[in-house]
């Protein structure tokens, strides 16, 4: 009897939650890690915005876990010591083989949501990211379910695990890549397993798999390579992977430099961004021999403007196209700047002499950062100021521009256009280059650019924008179009010079130069380039509001440049065309997320109802089911708004986007974990305590919205290490607050249900089901709203979360 008493003191200290904080800590990490890499690597597979659907599908991974502890008894009563270990196992399992499903399978745009086929491979890749996700639901609704008064230290462990995992993102994926890092998040689910492993089989198979795993991370460059999206130049049916050259795949995006084969002849290399052409290398020997061609390019054009020997800043320098132009035409001063190291390896390193040295000519310097960030801390001026729009090479294929759409550039906002200007000299140029699939009837990008531009100079006091402004196109394999703006009147010596070029360029049009006849009020009407450039001030507007596009000025608040189709014309089919009967480009980034966000109402929606059925006797005994419902709802979307418009916000201020969704999501969980651990003192005043964190979430609400802008300005111009430092700083009290409200709603409801094991799995359901439609609804608030009113969205949510909160409490022994 002693014997047999001992054994079951032992299994329940072995069984109590408290005694998985390591578990916990490490599953966490892992699941936030494995979900950023998936990210990357959907970005290379697929296009940026399916970013989204993976987030939506990790997210809704744990939710489902949630509702099956709610609904299943035998989850419930299995011990924690066999059924944290074993869904540790699965996890690690799923998502090695997992991995191998997603890479393998390929998925085309055009076609997974019209065909049986297709729509069968799309659930399988989607179950491959699923069920880890799963595992890990179940381990944390089992876990917090059962912690009773010690869910909120639970829950801070698995904030700050989350954290740490955000944290190694970058680094990691810079390292081994980001399928090896997916391999790594295999291994630690694995070993997540080994230390509480209830049986020998189960820790030998956990090991075996952890070691296998880290092994695959190692060699990373074995592992199978994603099938790509076959709209991009990687997944075309031509496309011969014999011509890969180089292969690089960082936290920024993946670069291959591909053989040009029939797209530019020997002498060039295609540099190929996450799959698509982005930039080319171009074979040189240090002469002028050869670079004649650029005197009939678009390139030469602010060159024939601007005064003799420039010192030019190229923003977006890639491959280094541009800083070979300004070699040819004389500048005296070269600096590139490119965001991804990568590239910049490439002509410092890798292909240094195929390009021959030009990174290290005397008069260029190539510069790894931002352009925006760095153009705000630069103390310089130059004559000319040249920006290599992305899309320049990428518009050739019709449907890449959809990459873009749902990514925030604040390059060609209206406070970019303000900067650029203040840092020219007298007489100085801004050059801006467009691709244009169908200038004729939709030349978006360019009518954005011209009634930002417009907009921006009228706030520095000019007024004739008109006479700072000369546009031309040519066409080749797309229209590119260029525009080139000064702070000054230009010339006619310039407007003169301007014309010769074009004229010199195939296929070259002079579309705008001072006094060139005004077209027609019809015209004027008809073509948005016109609109922007001719209707007068109080005219604008009007035009702007009737156009089957949206072309408003974008600002650093509205940083969409991409974004042209309102939501509301979406799925309506109010859009001009123009001369293509099927528009790859029109729309496809906003369908997409309006799927996701439907599709995750749907499931939320099923999901939510099912334990009702399930569970309908002991569901009636469960009190303030709705208010339940509405409050952890609210937790869920109101901390995505917070922490999407804040990583957003602050990629200008901190430069690089990797280094905002590091930054700011890490910050954020370690001090909502501090904030969880702190609730403890109380979660048994939670009426007046939710009040308090109100309060305080109002106050920063207020802070971020009117010192922010200042504090970016201001600070912007500081070292990276001591802005990181002033964003940690600005962000811990947030966390703190938000970090609080979790724990004293599962600590009311722990006294709100006879049965709260259920009642919190369930709840955690909600919460992440929520946090799918507030991950992908704050996205699409942001493009119609602005960033500004997304935050004060967010603390709308949060007050409605108290009301709720304080009536849970008063229904609470």
């Amino acid at each position: 009897m002693t014997d047999t008493s001992t054994e079951m003191r032992q299994a329940e200290s072995t069984d109590s939650p408290t005694r998985y904080y390591i578990e916990i800590f490490v599953v966490a990490a892992a699941a936030l890690l494995l979900e950023v890499c998936y990210t990357r690597v959907f970005s290379f597979k697929l296009f940026y915005f399916y970013t989204y659907l993976i987030i939506g599908i990790a997210l809704l991974g744990l939710g489902a876990g949630g509702v099956a502890v709610t609904l299943f008894r035998g989850i419930r009563e299995t011990p924690l010591r066999r059924l944290v270990p074993l869904c540790a196992l699965m996890a690690g399992v799923t998502t090695g083989i997992g991995y191998v499903a997603v890479a393998g399978i390929r998925l085309d745009t055009l076609t997974f949501l019209y065909t049986p086929a297709s729509l069968i491979r799309l659930a399988t890749v989607c179950l491959a990211v699923f069920a880890p996700y799963f595992f890990v639901g179940l381990i944390f609704s089992s876990v917090f379910g059962r912690a009773g008064k010690n869910v909120n230290r639970l829950y801070a462990v698995d904030l700050i695990g989350a954290a740490i995992g955000c944290a190694m993102a970058v680094p990691l994926m810079n390292l081994l890549s980001p399928p090896g890092c997916v391999m790594i998040c295999g291994a630690a689910f694995c070993a997540a397993a080994v230390r509480r492993a209830a049986t020998g089989a189960v820790r030998t198979m956990a090991v075996g798999g952890a070691v296998a795993l880290f092994g695959l991370a190692m060699v990373a460059t074995s592992l199978p390579d994603p099938a790509v999206d076959g709209l991009k130049t990687m997944g075309a049916e031509n496309f011969e992977r014999d011509s890969v050259l180089h292969t690089e795949w960082n936290a920024v995006f993946r670069i291959d430099v591909l053989e040009s084969g029939g797209y530019f002849g020997d002498k060039r290399r295609i540099i190929a961004h996450d799959g698509l052409i982005g930039s080319t290398l171009h074979q040189w020997d240090g002469t002028n021999k050869g670079l004649e061609r650029f005197d009939v390019e678009a390139r030469a054009l602010p060159f024939r403007v601007a005064k003799a020997d420039p010192k030019i800043l190229i923003i977006g320098s890639a491959g280094g196209h541009e800083i070979l132009a300004s070699t040819y035409f004389g500048a005296s001063d070269i600096k590139g700047v490119e965001l991804n190291p990568a590239t910049v390896a490439l002509l410092t390193d890798h292909f240094n002499e195929y390009t021959g040295n030009l990174a290290g000519h005397p008069n260029v310097r190539v510069i790894n950062d931002e352009g925006r960030s760095y153009l705000e801390r630069d103390s310089e001026s130059y004559d000319i100021i040249f920006f290599v729009a992305p899309d320049t090479y990428s518009a050739m294929n019709a449907a890449t521009s959809a990459a873009f759409v749902l990514s925030e550039s604040y390059l060609y906002t209206k406070e970019m256009v303000k900067t650029a200007i203040e840092h020219l000299t007298p007489g100085g140029i801004v050059c801006m280059q467009f691709g244009e699939v169908d200038y004729d009837s939709k030349p978006n990008r360019t009518a954005r650019y011209m009634v930002t531009a417009r907009t921006a100079l009228a706030e520095i006091g000019i007024t004739d924008f008109e006479r700072h402004v000369i546009h031309s196109t040519d066409k080749s394999a797309l229209t590119l179009s260029t525009i080139l703006l000064r702070a000054e009147p230009f010339t006619e010596r310039q407007i003169a010079d301007f014309d010769a070029q074009v004229a010199a360029i195939p296929n070259g049009i002079t579309r705008h130069v001072p006094g060139h006849e005004h077209a027609d009020v019809d015209t004027l009407r008809r073509h948005p380039v016109e609109a922007a450039i001719h209707l007068a001030d109080d005219e604008l507007p009007v035009w702007l509001d009737q156009y089957a596009y949206d072309v408003t000025a974008a600002t650093d608040d509205h940083p969409f440049f991409w974004h042209f189709v309102r939501f509301s014309d979406v799925w309506t089919g109010k859009e001009r065309r123009g001369a293509h009967a099927i528009d790859y480009e029109h729309a496809v980034g906003e369908r997409t997320l309006t799927m996701i966000i439907v599709l995750a109402a749907i499931l939320a929606a099923l999901l939510l109802i099912a334990p009702f059925i399930a569970i309908h006797d002991q569901w009636g005994e469960f009190q303030r089911k709705s208010t339940s419902l509405l409050y952890f709802a609210c937790l869920g979307f109101g901390f995505m708004l917070f922490e999407v418009s804040l990583i957003q916000q602050l990629a200008l201020f901190l430069g690089y986007p990797t280094y905002s969704l590091t930054v700011t999501l890490a910050t954020i969980l370690v001090a909502s974990g501090i904030g969880s651990f702190m609730a403890e003192r109380f979660v048994d005043r939670a009426r007046t305590a939710a009040l308090v964190l109100l309060g305080a979430l109002a106050v920063l609400t207020v802070a971020y919205l009117a010192l922010g802008p200042i504090v970016i300005d201001r600070l912007i111009i500081l070292p990276l290490s001591a802005r990181i430092a002033i964003a940690v700083l600005a962000l811990t009290p947030l966390g703190l607050c938000l970090g609080g409200f979790m724990p004293m709603g599962l600590a009311t409801l722990t006294r709100l249900s006879p049965a709260p094991e259920q009642y919190i799995a369930w709840s955690w359901a909600i919460n992440g089901f929520f946090s799918v439609i507030g991950s992908v609804g704050t996205t699409i608030l942001s493009m119609i709203f602005g960033f500004r009113i997304v935050l004060l969205l967010g603390l709308a949510t949060y007050t409605i979360a108290v009301l709720a909160l304080r009536r849970l409490a008063d229904d609470a022994p």
